[in-house]
Parts: structure tokens; sequence; C-alpha cells
């Protein structure tokens, strides 16, 4: 009787524990759009900007990026919470397996780069540590999470694709990691911003030429009020824990 009772009570404490452990675990953000920046690390412009990169990229066929920053991953492990994220938000095409998470947890200050397993031959592990090490994390130690975000990215689309789509799509001077600057827009930038809109984001590769000249030109995304250019799920690709991970 002894023995069953104290079979019981160490039965209903492990369940208490694991349901303690699983209340406090990370819970993945719903997949909204594209971009989701629960740590409020970039602004509204920034984000917009992104959200059509990101769509340009996965209509193309290479890539399906996504960008997410939240404020605690609540004890879990980085590297479980990324793979959980692009499970559940079902990131990269079914048949080419290159979906990208790009992943960063303000309390933890830790950052990662999901890559999926069609993608591992170009944005190698080394790859993305190097750009995480060199890119990434000195920018976040001073503070300036825009910035770290744009020159990350933008890495991370020259590795997948080639300089000249990346410059096309940011501007050149994120080639040479300037500093960001902020440019007055012409007129002529407001009709090319219509032409995009009146042809629903599609035109293939002119779309590349219509998104630099709406932010690229001026390395720093200065303005330009869009949405997400059409940006969906791409089916679910797989991933293997392609990647790295770093800190600031």
């Amino acid at each position: 009787m002894f023995i069953f009772r104290a079979f019981f009570v160490l039965l209903v404490l492990n369940i208490f524990s694991t349901t303690k452990v699983f209340a406090e675990n990370f819970s993945v953000p719903k997949f909204t759009s594209s971009v989701v920046d629960k740590a409020n690390f970039l602004p509204p412009f920034t984000q917009d900007k992104l959200r059509a990169i990101f769509s340009i990229l996965q209509k193309q066929g290479i890539a399906q990026l996504a960008f997410l920053s939240v404020n605690s991953l609540n004890g879990e492990s980085l590297e479980e919470a990324s793979i959980r994220v692009v499970d559940q938000w079902k990131l990269g095409d079914k048949e080419k397996d290159n979906g990208i998470l790009l992943f960063f947890t303000k309390k933890e200050r830790k950052v990662r780069i999901e890559v999926g397993q069609g993608l591992e031959g170009v944005l190698t592990d080394a790859k993305s540590s190097q750009i995480i090490r060199q890119v990434i994390v000195p920018l976040m130690k001073q503070g300036k999470t825009n910035e770290a975000t744009l020159y990350g990215l933008y890495a991370i689309v020259e590795s997948i694709s080639n300089k000249n789509i990346a410059k096309q799509l940011f501007g050149n001077s994120f080639s040479s990691h300037k500093k960001l600057r902020k440019k007055k827009k012409s007129s002529f930038l407001f009709v090319i911003f219509l032409l995009f809109f009146l042809m629903g984001g599609r035109g293939g590769f002119f779309s590349l030429f219509l998104i630099s000249q709406l932010g690229g030109r001026s390395s720093g995304f200065g303005g330009g009020g869009f949405g997400g250019g059409g940006f969906g799920g791409g089916g679910g690709g797989g991933f293997s824990g392609g990647g790295a991970s770093g800190s600031w």
C-alpha cells in the first residue's frame, strides 16, 4: 500500500512538473506575414520593404524568407524553437526545400539563421556563421537592430542568388556595408511605385528593378508604405538543423 501511494504521488508530481514546463515553453507566434516583429526591432517602413523583397524572392523561386523577433524563448533553446517555427509556419517550397528564417530573441540576445535543406549547399553552416559573426553581431552590440537585420539579410540573399540581384533589391551601398543613408524620393519614383502595383507585383525580374528604385538607391529603405506583395506559405520545406546561431 505504501509503495502504491508513493508511486501515485510521484506520478502526480511528474504530471504537474511536465505541465509547468509546457506552460513556460516558447509559444510560436502566428504566421501573419513574412515579417513578424514581436520584439519591435524594425520600423514599419523596413518591415514593408522586407515583405516586398521576400515576395519577389519567393515568386522567382529563389527562396522563401521570413523574419521573426521575439521577446523571450522562456527557457527553450534557440535551435529547438527555430525548428518549431519553420515547421509550424510551413516555410519553404515542398519540392525545393528553400525556406530561410532569420530569428532574433531579445532577452537571450541571440540570433539564428535557419536554412532549408535545399539551400544548405549555398548558404552553408560556415557561411551562416560568418554572416552572424561578422555582419549581424557587431551591429547588434551597438544596438543597431535595424541595420543588423538589413545587412544580414543582404548577405543572405547574396549567398543564395548573386550580387546583382542583392544589389537590385537592397541597393548598391549594401555591398560595401557602408552606413545607411537617406535620400529624398522624386516624382519619378512615385510613378514607378504606381506601376509596380498596377502590375499586381508581377513582371519577373523587372520587379527587381522597381523594388530597387523604391528604396535600393538609398541604402536606408527610407520610406515607401507598401504591403507584403502577396507573400504566401510555400507548403512546408524540409529542415534538418542547417544554419548557425550566435549571440551579442
